[in-house]
């Protein structure tokens, strides 16, 4: 499972920071939305759908909602530890339930333990850390898992209204680099050099694929079972962090991978259970 979270995966730097990022990572993102994902072009149907889309709640619930969620955690990245800003953000699986749970859908207790104990694993994972002098950038956190919670909402909704996932993408990319490029005005412009070019061109890729993913996961499949796995992001994250930076993992980080593992399981089950049931 594949997670949007990849697209801000380091903290800002003197060198760069993260306004300027956001707005050149989000830019190729929706350039390579546009020439990766449809390389042969679009077909006149498509076209005319697409011209079609803002007639329809296109741009006001698929992408100014998660547009929405995506600036608190950006900021939160600047505010607070990564490690404690990846585990607030995490929360969204939980008000997604909640959100579910308020729009009339009966949630299984096993499923919602499964989401429990998946979150239990990423904070002994992360081990996050939070002072008393953060306690507003903390509220800032929570209200970013809140926005993100109704964001991968509202992808369910437009699935259920028979919105392709490509569109989403789209828009989704096109009005966060619009909010992004107004945030740039207030931020120091940095030359972008070929290295640096290069790496933001590779985050644009990976973050487009995987909100793609995302997207085809919470509108075809079961919402709350992607959202539990969504917490394997932190798991991929550690042993990527193994294997080329010799991070050493030891034995408490493997409990809380076992912990994200068993969420994992025991949400599969309970999803399966009910398979009428669309969680």
């Amino acid at each position: 499972m594949t997670d949007s979270s990849v697209l801000h995966p380091v903290k800002p730097t003197k060198r760069r920071p993260l306004g300027s990022a956001d707005f050149a990572a989000l830019l190729n993102a929706l350039l390579v939305g546009l020439l990766v994902l449809r390389p042969n072009g679009f077909s006149a149907e498509e076209r005319d759908d697409f011209a079609a889309a803002p007639q329809s709640d296109v741009m006001s619930l698929g992408a100014m909602r998660p547009s929405t969620a995506l600036k608190p955690r950006t900021l939160l990245l600047t505010l607070l530890p990564l490690a404690t800003a990846v585990t607030l953000n995490y929360t969204s699986a939980i008000f997604l339930a909640i959100y579910l749970a308020l729009a009339g859908m009966h949630l299984r207790v096993g499923i919602l333990g499964a989401l429990g104990v998946g979150l239990v694993g990423v904070a002994l994972l992360l081990k996050p850390t939070l002072h008393a002098d953060q306690l507003t950038a903390g509220l800032i956190g929570l209200g970013s898992g809140i926005l993100a919670g109704m964001a991968y909402f509202s992808v369910r909704e437009l699935g259920a209204r028979g919105e392709p996932e490509v569109r989403t993408v789209f828009y989704f990319s096109l009005v966060s680099s619009c909010c992004a490029a107004l945030w740039l005005l207030f931020s120091d412009l940095h030359p972008v050099h070929l290295r640096s070019g290069l790496l933001l061109l590779g985050v644009a890729c990976f973050a487009t694929l995987a909100q793609l993913a995302m997207t085809r996961a919470y509108t075809r499949g079961k919402t709350l079972l992607s959202a539990a796995l969504a917490y394997s992001t932190v798991i991929f994250s550690s042993l990527l962090g193994a294997l080329f930076w010799g991070e050493v993992l030891d034995a408490s980080v493997w409990f809380a991978i076992g912990l994200i593992i068993v969420s994992g399981i025991a949400a599969t089950h309970f999803s399966r259970a009910s398979p009428g049931e669309q969680d």
